[in-house]
């Protein structure tokens, strides 16, 4: 319960003016991680100002992104193809077979 107490704290601080603050409070919420991803898009449809709204979307696309990394790293990810749903994962050591420009 101290958790989101904490989270709805830092929510209402997201939009500081004072960039330093801003940083602090970023920072604790991507040290959260993706779990905390429904409480930000929560928090971003119903934020109030321009700033807060620009904020959340940011520290959102950053969780998500360290998430398609993280999931990446560890196989859980695989591409598809959109039109037949073929797997073409396989395929990723192809592009080994050509030169690499330096």
């Amino acid at each position: 319960m101290e958790e989101i107490v904490n989270f709805d704290t830092l929510l209402t601080l997201i939009d500081d003016r004072d960039e330093e603050v801003f940083f602090a409070v970023r920072d604790r919420l991507l040290q959260a991680g993706p779990d905390i991803l429904p409480v930000l898009e929560h928090a971003l449809s119903s934020s109030a100002s321009l700033l807060q709204h620009e904020r959340l979307e940011l520290i959102i696309y950053q969780l998500k992104i360290a998430k398609l990394v993280e999931d990446s790293s560890m196989g859980k990810c695989r591409r598809q193809n959109t039109v037949g749903g073929m797997d073409i994962g396989k395929f990723d050591s192809l592009s080994d077979n050509y030169p690499r420009k330096n």
